[in-house]
């Protein structure tokens, strides 16, 4: 998606990367269920958007998502180790 957001948007690679994280943030929004209030909501949205922002920028210099899927799956393992209920 970053991709093609880049090709379409007008100022090339920013605008391509807000995008692309506010989608990042959009797709997490399962996420949101698990907050038990909106402050608390809103911190969560905002590591989401800036972990959109580093992997999009990563996966923008790198040129793959090599990287990016291996770092998101590792942040997956940790956070399967801890019970957030």
């Amino acid at each position: 998606m970053l991709a093609l957001l880049e090709r379409y948007a007008p100022r090339g690679t920013v605008l391509a990367l807000l995008g692309h994280s506010v989608a990042f943030v959009a797709w997490h929004l399962r996420t949101f269920t698990l907050v038990p209030s909106v402050p608390i909501g809103l911190r969560v949205a905002t590591v989401i958007f800036l972990a959109g922002l580093a992997w999009g920028r990563q996966a923008q210099r790198d040129g793959t998502v090599i990287w990016w899927m291996t770092q998101h799956s590792l942040f997956l393992v940790v956070m399967s180790m801890f019970d957030w209920a």
